[in-house]
């Protein structure tokens, strides 16, 4: 009975109402003042990576991919300007989760986590968490990118539930938000500060995309070019079609106003995807991990 009901929660959130459009701090490219004057410094890493996505004129932004937690606060003590902690590909547990976020956020960096699920229960324990972003996998529609931005959103833009925990300092956060003080400011912090991405990574995305990244509250958008060329039935991220179908989907989320970004694996994939435009990127930790043992080892051959 219980996991029935449990089930019942993470399948689906009750209709409402759309969110009202004035919600969207990006028609303005800005958003609202926010002063913390006692608490966590959480909520101000994590609306200052907000107002970064939401501004087209910011430099482009670029965080290491990570499948565990031991590296999360050396790496947040590089010029990265977030973590991407992949909760989809890995055995990370939210316990594990939770050290992550409070190790970077103790460096000042926000953690992007990329859930394995549309759970909103699952959302709101890492958003309450500390989670400053949520990444939302495999969104081929709009009414899944509609669900998105309500697990992560209070009312009345959302269904999001309402604790005292890290992500207000435990309730001793005391917020201004324009003329918003008091609950009203803690509410409108929360609503503000977290950035919600979906990420497209199916011809069926791809084909539903116009009303996928018409969906209110979506703040950014990742193309997954691995999945793409899976599901495309190609087996290199290096085909033609490929990469034309992510540069045309990403003129189309452009145009719409709204950030993108895709995996670069290489400093010349970086510089080619930057150029096209996409400022949310992510590179590949493991990676570091294997191109610095490959060298040391080749090293130590030289030297027998």
């Amino acid at each position: 009975m219980r996991r029935a009901i449990v089930q019942r929660f993470c399948q689906t959130l009750e209709p409402q109402i759309s969110p009202p459009r004035s919600f969207a701090s990006r028609a303005s490219g800005t958003l609202t003042t926010v002063t913390i004057s006692k608490g966590s410094e959480m909520s101000t890493a994590a609306h200052e990576f907000r107002k970064s996505i939401l501004d087209p004129s910011a430099p482009p932004l670029i965080g290491p991919l990570l499948n565990g937690i031991d590296n999360v606060e050396l790496l947040s003590m590089l010029k990265f300007d977030y973590i991407f902690l992949d909760l989809e590909h890995s055995m990370i547990t939210l316990p594990e989760a939770k050290t992550a976020y409070t190790a970077a956020q103790l460096r000042g960096k926000p953690v992007l986590a990329r859930l394995g699920s549309r759970c909103a229960f699952e959302v709101a324990r890492h958003l309450d968490s500390g989670a400053a972003s949520i990444l939302f996998p495999m969104v081929n529609s709009a009414e899944d990118a509609d669900f998105c931005v309500r697990a992560c959103r209070f009312p009345p833009f959302g269904r999001r539930g309402r604790a005292n925990l890290r992500w207000n300092g435990f309730g001793l956060d005391k917020v201004k938000v324009g003329e918003s003080s008091g609950e009203a400011g803690v509410r409108h912090r929360g609503n503000t500060a977290v950035s919600v991405g979906i990420q497209i990574e199916t011809v069926e995305a791809l084909n539903n995309l116009s009303d996928i990244i018409s969906v209110e509250g979506v703040d950014f958008v990742f193309l997954g070019s691995m999945d793409i060329a899976t599901d495309m039935g190609l087996d290199s991220l290096e085909s033609p079609l490929v990469r034309n179908t992510i540069l045309d989907a990403g003129r189309m989320i452009t145009e719409r106003g709204i950030c993108k970004g895709t995996l670069t694996a290489t400093k010349e994939d970086l510089r080619f995807w930057t150029e096209a435009g996409f400022r949310m990127n992510v590179c590949l930790a493991n990676k570091f991990l294997v191109e610095g043992a490959e060298q040391f080892l080749k090293g130590r051959e030289e030297n027998l």
